[in-house]
């Protein structure tokens, strides 16, 4: 242990990945922070920890660590190295092939929304949790048919969710398809949700109210993976992230960093440039949709915290 205490002593407050190993060298967990100092000291202090810790902490024999310019980079490099090496005690990312699909069905004998494993028409996703899909589909059963008249949508809460009729159940299907299929359309079903979560806690009707926060969180995580994502994946555009010593450069094309570059001293005309220089550049992704989810969602939630005059669009730059 004193041979560890050493090497934290060398660990920068830096962003980084870094990697637990036992005896045999095997890598346990990859991690990564903002601070790698201060992260990676938080396993050998002794504060409480949690199970799965302390579990780990009993096998690891040594660490290692990888800098990085910026917590993207890091982010990114962790979810790379957890899809590839798959550590034992990682439990996000590493299993994307189990991720799965929502999928309106067009038969009345069936359920309207079904889970599926893979692609089809009138499918939409991929999303992580298999059962936070089935509790999706168990909860909006109960708002069931949701109807379209006089440009909105109608719905309300059912104990128990409605047998729907031949002519319902395709009314329905229409509807769901015009609500996964448009932003508009998924944006005013959300409105609605959370208005009838707001008023039916002020009834103190608790359990209705459970019901659509739920719906409500769901369909706001549907909506970012069926339409910000895809907004993310049609546009060409550069990160401007400062960092020590200058700025790092990242063009970035559907969704993939194509290129990186560090400047000592920004201007517009080296964004211009860089951006010029990476146009034509050809990239093959390496993941599958489903692997590839979890990179897209760590960029555009990373983009999401970043101020404006950070990113940088051609017409942004030509302008």
């Amino acid at each position: 242990m004193s041979e560890l205490n050493n090497k934290l002593k060398t660990v920068p407050h830096r962003a980084g990945i870094y990697q637990m190993y036992n005896k045999s060298g095997q890598i346990l967990y990859v991690g990564k922070s903002m601070d790698l100092n201060k992260r990676v000291r938080t396993y050998f202090n002794k504060s409480k920890k949690s199970y799965k810790i302390e579990q780990m902490m009993g096998l690891v024999t040594d660490f290692s660590f990888t800098m990085t310019d910026t917590h993207l980079e890091a982010r990114l490099l962790e979810c790379e190295m957890i899809k590839s090496l798959k550590p034992h005690f990682n439990t996000q990312m590493k299993n994307d092939s189990r991720y799965t699909y929502l999928k309106i069905t067009d038969n009345p004998r069936q359920q309207p929304l079904t889970i599926m494993d893979e692609y089809s028409e009138n499918t939409y996703g991929p999303f992580r949790s298999r059962n936070q899909v089935n509790n999706f589909i168990t909860n909006f059963s109960h708002l069931f048919p949701i109807i379209y008249k006089s440009g909105q949508f109608e719905l309300d809460y059912q104990i128990l969710p409605k047998g729907l009729n031949v002519s319902e159940f395709f009314e329905n299907r229409d509807n769901l398809i015009s609500i996964f299929s448009s932003s508009f359309e998924m944006n005013q079903l959300i409105s609605i949700i959370k208005e009838k979560m707001m008023l039916t806690a002020e009834k103190h009707q608790f359990e209705q109210a459970a019901v659509y926060r739920d719906i409500f969180k769901r369909l706001e995580t549907i909506s970012r993976i069926l339409f910000k994502i895809p907004k993310l994946l049609a546009e060409e555009f550069i990160l401007c992230i400062p960092v020590n010593g200058g700025s790092k450069l990242f063009f970035i094309r559907d969704g993939i960093i194509i290129s990186k570059s560090k400047l000592l001293v920004k201007s517009k005309q080296d964004v211009c440039e860089f951006f010029e220089q990476n146009t034509s550049k050809e990239f093959t992704n390496q993941w599958s949709d489903k692997a590839n989810l979890d990179f897209l969602e760590i960029l555009l939630s990373e983009i999401q915290t970043y101020p404006e005059e950070w990113i940088y669009s051609r017409s942004k730059l030509f302008s």
